[in-house]
């Protein structure tokens, strides 16, 4: 295998040319799933007294840990959870009078995609094909004053196009794997936050910005 994508790179949608040593078609592309998109404004649930938290992160490939990719996305990922504004400040060290944030991002690539990939490089791209990335990212926060953990999961979705086929429904085309990946982390970190910061376990003091417009 081609060693100059390794670790977080080696999703099999887009090595299944690598592996194979066929050519990459120039047609190839890469999209995010904009069903879930952004938190809209009118729902970000602001917290009017936030607590600092130790998070912890983790990414896996098929339920299993991928050290390499989380170092590439730990930075990432504390800039997202500090700048949703739920904590005071966030350490990777354990922190006083604060709870423990842990994050794990999930990379579940679709079966068969190396497979398929074989049939559009021996075709040279006339025969196409897309390949789903599912993503589950799991936020589970346990306050410092409760042993029960609060839990909220989202999924999300990066498609790669190869070959002569249409670009997949309900998503929009990403420059690169890097952005793709990061989009997917940065609006589902935000959704589960979100959706977490209203519960009144975690902050009873949290207030909607627009309470009206929430449903």
């Amino acid at each position: 295998m081609n060693r100059h994508r390794k670790g977080f790179w080696s999703r099999c949608s887009a090595l299944a040319f690598v592996v194979l040593g066929t050519a990459v078609p120039a047609n190839t592309s890469v999209y995010v799933d904009n069903r879930l998109g952004v938190v809209a404004a009118e729902k970000r649930v602001v917290i009017t007294a936030p607590q600092p938290a130790q998070l912890v992160f983790l990414f896996q490939t098929n339920g299993k840990p991928d050290n390499e990719a989380t170092q590439f996305l730990q930075a990432a990922v504390e800039a997202d959870v500090r700048g949703s504004g739920m904590f005071s400040a966030v350490s990777g060290a354990p922190v006083t009078s604060g709870g423990i944030l842990r994050v794990t991002v999930n990379n579940m690539p679709q079966k068969g995609a190396v497979a398929r990939g074989a049939v559009v490089g021996m075709t040279f791209g006339l025969v196409g094909t897309v390949v789903t990335d599912q993503y589950r990212t799991t936020v589970e926060y346990l306050p410092v004053s409760s042993s029960l953990p609060i839990t909220r999961s989202v999924e999300h979705a990066i498609y790669t196009r190869l070959g002569a086929k249409a670009a997949p429904q309900h998503a929009d085309k990403v420059k690169s794997d890097v952005i793709a990946i990061k989009t997917i982390v940065e609006q589902s970190l935000a959704h589960a936050l979100n959706d977490m910061a209203g519960d009144p376990v975690f902050a009873s003091g949290a207030i909607v910005a627009n309470a009206s417009a929430v449903p």
